[in-house]
């Protein structure tokens, strides 16, 4: 992992440079003195923590927002860069970025049993292995620290991650190229194009390719472990015929990143990214996913849904033993197709109901389905004895269905009570 903060001083040091030229337009002009009358008010944060959009400082909720301008500002290209931006986040991730684990104040799990659940444009991801994706045409990323189960079921006990994708835009054709390089020979070429077709209807376009060099060299053969190759897309359709919203977003990603930069504790502290072994690998991960979303707004309540499918595999093969004798190494294959479906209520908004003079009620209901079939096979290489053993081989089929209700009543501006439930169905059918 230590190759992170190479590119994170980075990054930081080109984040801190924009925010200070930003920051200081007019450091050698001369300026009238402050008044005690002048306000500086800034832009309100929108968020969908609760599902619907709302001011970030009228939740009860610790949640940090990253607009698409400041993650383009830092330089973050994938989801875990982003969480150096939010407060008690924390990703611990391999040098490959297949296994990147959230972790909200000390919460976290394994990836097929996440404590902090990834959404993409609604769409949970199951397995924590397809969760830090390519940020590619994002409008925002949302951290939610602590529970959030009532509404997005057990596995959010440490929160959520919400990834938004930007809409296409109904007035304009829009488009570019960016090719941003930096050290370790890193580069990530992008081609996009967004506009309308119609009054009513939208489509984007987004292609790309990155990769880099490694950090952590092999003493034993003198090659970069750690190295990282993508290429990457994603499309999209609006339409919004009468007083309804459909959206349709496809994303894939084929990684090809270099092997686990792993080694003995001590001697890495005596000589930083290096190690030596006698075995190179590789990790590859494909990832194929669609969301299909649909909202209705009436005059008293929204209708909506959103459908997700998201396939993918992984392959890593690695070195065991991390030395440089021949003794173990570890070829391990994973694929998993999950499928959801939820459907929600809510009251319209901006027309909550009225239960007296000054107290309102905001409320919201809704079911989701899901279904998932994960198959993994690991195969452990035993070279001295000549011997292979699968550990694990396993596969798991699980089926589940989640019914929840959610209401905040607002009893003056600076005074509300927010209580909500959930009821949880869960099958598992697992071969070990």
């Amino acid at each position: 992992m230590s190759h992170m903060f190479k590119t994170t001083y980075l990054r930081l040091f080109t984040a801190s440079c924009v925010i200070c030229l930003i920051a200081t337009p007019n450091l050698f002009a001369q300026s009238a003195p402050a008044q005690a009358s002048d306000v500086v008010r800034l832009p309100p944060i929108t968020v969908n923590v609760y599902k619907e959009a709302d001011d970030a400082q009228t939740l009860p909720v610790s949640v940090t927002a990253v607009p698409e301008r400041i993650l383009s500002a830092s330089g973050a290209e994938i989801v875990s860069d982003a969480a150096i931006l939010a407060p008690n986040t924390f990703f611990s991730e391999f040098s490959a970025r297949k296994l990147s684990n959230a972790r909200f104040r000390g919460i976290g799990a394994s990836p097929a049993n996440p404590g902090i659940t990834t959404y993409i444009d609604n769409v949970p991801q199951l397995n924590s292995n397809s969760s830090s994706i390519g940020l590619v045409d994002i409008d925002q990323v949302e951290f939610v620290r602590g529970a959030q189960s009532a509404l997005y079921g057990r596995n959010t006990v440490g929160g959520v991650v919400s990834v938004t994708s930007r809409k296409p835009s109904l007035s304009k054709w829009s488009g570019g190229i960016s090719v941003p390089m930096a050290n370790n020979s890193e580069w990530n070429a992008q081609a996009h194009a967004a506009g309308p077709l119609g009054d009513r209807l939208g489509v984007g376009f987004t292609i790309g390719k990155g990769k880099r060099d490694g950090f952590t060299t092999n003493d034993a053969t003198g090659n970069d472990l750690d190295y990282r190759d993508a290429t990457y897309g994603k499309a999209q359709v609006l339409w919004t015929p009468s007083d309804w919203e459909l959206r349709l977003v496809v994303t894939g990603e084929r990684a090809r990143d270099g092997d686990y930069s792993l080694g003995d504790i001590g001697a890495l502290r005596q000589n930083p990214f290096h190690v030596s072994r006698d075995f190179e690998g590789y990790t590859n991960r494909d990832i194929f996913s669609t969301a299909i979303q649909t909202r209705h707004d009436g005059s008293q309540f929204s209708f909506s849904t959103t459908t997700g499918f998201v396939k993918w595999k992984t392959r890593d093969v690695t070195d065991l033993d991390y030395t440089p004798q021949s003794l173990i190494t570890r070829d391990n294959s994973e694929k998993d197709f999950q499928f959801t479906q939820e459907v929600r209520f809510a009251s319209a908004p901006g027309a909550p109901i009225r239960l007296g003079d000054t107290a309102t009620l905001r409320w919201q209901a809704g079911a989701l389905l899901f279904t998932q079939n994960y198959d993994q096979d690991a195969t452990l290489n035993l070279i001295p004895l000549q011997t292979n053993l699968h550990s694990p081989q396993a596969a798991l089929d699980d089926l589940g269905i989640g019914v929840y209700g959610q209401a905040t009543t607002a009893f003056t501006d600076k005074f509300d009570v927010t209580f909500g439930a959930r009821v949880d169905h869960e099958s598992k059918d697992a071969d070990l």
